[in-house]
């Protein structure tokens, strides 16, 4: 009876040894499963804030100019930058301090002036700028491509009309395609992207955490699933030793 106890705890023990070691294996997979999101967060983190430092060398964001542009105090709707790049040209790069040679001095806003052909919109409304802006702004309507040639026939002297893509009709006749943006719409789409690039850096280092938790998690879990199998393989092999004994008894 005795041996038969003993050869029923072997059998008990390696069960519990299998189920053991499959646990292990699962905890395993579980780890590598958790280690590659981790490793792709992780270079996505590194991706943006190595385009975030770029970003800051190509604007100078670092070192402040004594008379620093006016494109540096405008806020600009996304979706915008092409636009108010074709408008304005390198005017953004003009300050309005009034010490400056080349500066933006501002002037007053003449109800008498013109309203923008029907169909456009005041880029005004999509900006944000210093006062000095406000009057040219106004006088700028942005309309789709496909209207532009039609709309700019209407435009009073001194009005311009652009396309979001960056195409450029003025009162005068004058008229650029959007097919090579300027250096300040550039430099204006650099800078939203840079505004960007903040909230993705914050929301993609959340992620890192959120999956180097999971990974320690997974790690902790490996550790105890190794631990308990090991523990298990020795209580088979007592078992095993026990039934040996019982059985030479026997």
């Amino acid at each position: 009876a005795a041996a038969e106890t003993a050869m029923a705890a072997v059998t008990h023990a390696g069960e519990a040894a299998v189920a053991a070691e499959s646990a292990h294996v699962n905890a395993r997979k579980t780890l590598e499963g958790a280690r590659q999101p981790l490793t792709e967060a992780e270079r996505a983190v590194q991706r943006l804030e190595t385009e975030a430092k770029t970003l800051m060398k190509l604007l100078a964001v670092e070192t402040k100019s004594m008379w620093p542009p006016v494109m540096d105090s405008i806020q600009v709707e996304k979706g915008y930058e092409l636009a108010l790049g074709a408008a304005l040209g390198d005017d953004l790069e003009a300050p309005v301090d009034q010490k400056h040679a080349i500066r933006w001095m501002g002037a007053a806003i003449d109800p008498s002036d013109p309203k923008l052909p029907e169909g456009s919109e005041p880029l005004s409304g999509q900006v944000m700028a210093p006062g000095e802006l406000a009057r040219r702004l106004n006088q700028i309507g942005v309309v789709s491509r496909a209207d532009g040639p039609r709309l700019a026939a209407q435009l009073k002297p001194g009005q311009r009309l652009v396309s979001r893509e960056g195409d450029l009709w003025r009162w005068d006749g004058f008229a650029t395609d959007a097919h090579a943006p300027t250096g300040a719409a550039r430099r204006l789409a650099e800078r939203s992207r840079l505004a960007d690039i903040d909230g993705e850096i914050i929301t993609a280092r959340a992620d890192v955490e959120k999956r180097r938790a999971e990974a320690e998690a997974a790690q902790a879990a490996l550790t105890a699933a190794a631990a308990a199998e090991t523990a298990a393989r020795e209580q088979a092999r007592v078992a095993q030793r026990e039934a040996d004994s019982a059985r030479d008894l026997h």
